[in-house]
């Protein structure tokens, strides 16, 4: 009978399951997991300004006069939105000093 012998040395870890463990794997997984809760918190106003925008118009339909006030504070805050989630809006298209520069079209 041959002579086996059984070594048990622990298992090295595997590397397709440590590498995100590393400082910039986790900076990875974090910047994806804000970005998932992003967009469920931004689906979620949608939801919120669309069924705003359906009680508004049922009720102006039924000549309730809180209807137009309702659609009005739904538009004045979904402009609010937009111009603070927009980079567009907070641009002016002007250098930080001021001066301005002119081109001549295709030159």
């Amino acid at each position: 009978m041959p002579k086996y012998v059984a070594s048990i040395t622990p298992a090295r870890p595997d590397a397709e399951r440590t590498r995100f463990r590393r400082p910039l794997g986790v900076a990875v997984m974090a910047y994806k997991a804000v970005l998932g809760l992003s967009e469920i918190v931004v689906g979620v106003l949608l939801i919120l300004f669309g069924l705003a925008k359906l009680v508004a118009a049922a009720a102006m339909w039924g000549g309730q006069e809180w209807g137009g006030y309702l659609l009005a504070a739904n538009a004045a805050a979904l402009v609010v939105l937009v111009l603070l989630i927009s980079p567009r809006g907070r641009r002016t298209g002007r250098p930080r000093d001021g001066t301005v520069t002119w081109s001549r079209g295709g030159r």
